[in-house]
């Protein structure tokens, strides 16, 4: 009996060291691969750039503090996704499930959800990405900030704006609390998406508030942080920015040619 328990005990940790081995998912032009401990996330194009997640980029914010992902608990195929349990530092035991899947040729779609325990007290949840110092970064939709957002904490929320800082608090009065941001980025077409020089890019496929922290808390990284206990969003490979605007145009959708010649285009 001992030896058939030590037998099966050994067998278990065999498994247990299969399940949390890396992996990876391939969408044609770009791979997903991960790193088991610590765990991390790549985003590989072939014949361009790589976007990579340090270890410890991904998790959230909740009553317990800031919590980080440490390592790969197990992962399986299901139905050509990944899924993936991450053990984090949370004092509360919660890990994080990631499932990545291919959303079309050359784009990846990633979610990612707090298990293992309660979800009421997150505030948010956030990732983060290595940065090149070359980089630029553009997208968020309409700015009057910059054309390179590079540098600047961008808020995506809907809201009236933006307007010059000596005339906020007339106009404040005369606009409703939750259509109102003191903020330069204030608009009223925000986009959560993200192009960067280096050939990629990011949208996030959330409806939550959310900022993208842009080489502000580290020159070396750029992150992103939503209002919510879940995140999702797709990465678009190029490897050049024009391929990556016509991927993400071909998912979210384009302005029809104009029908005249006088007709307005974008």
């Amino acid at each position: 009996m001992r030896r058939a328990a030590i037998l099966l005990a050994c067998l278990a940790a065999l498994t247990t060291a299969a399940d949390a081995r890396a992996q990876s998912v391939p969408a044609g032009s770009l791979t997903v691969e991960t790193e088991a401990d610590p765990f991390s996330l790549r985003f590989h194009q072939h014949g361009g750039s790589t976007l990579r997640m340090p270890p410890g980029a991904l998790g959230f914010d909740a009553a317990t503090g800031q919590v980080h992902s440490t390592r790969l608990v197990s992962a399986r195929t299901e139905g050509g996704a990944l899924i993936a349990t991450i053990a984090t530092d949370d004092p509360l035991g919660r890990t994080i499930d990631v499932r990545v899947t291919r959303g079309g040729e050359g784009v990846a779609s990633v979610s990612a959800r707090v298990t293992g325990g309660t979800a009421a007290d997150i505030t948010k949840m956030r990732i983060g990405f290595a940065a090149a110092r070359s980089e630029r970064m553009y997208g968020l939709g309409e700015r009057s900030i910059a054309v390179d957002q590079r540098g600047q904490d961008v808020d995506n929320y809907v809201s009236d704006g933006p307007f010059v800082k000596d005339t906020r608090p007339f106009v404040s009065a005369t606009i409703p609390p939750q259509g109102f941001r003191d903020r330069d980025d204030a608009t009223y077409y925000p986009v959560p998406w993200m192009l960067s020089s280096r050939g990629y890019g990011l949208l996030l496929d959330r409806d939550e508030p959310s900022v993208f922290h842009l080489g502000t808390d580290r020159k070396d990284a750029w992150s992103l942080e939503v209002q919510a206990p879940a995140l999702d969003f797709r990465v678009f490979a190029g490897p050049t920015p024009a391929k990556v605007l016509r991927r993400f145009t071909r998912a979210t959708g384009r302005q029809p040619p104009p029908t005249t010649a006088w007709q307005f285009g974008p």
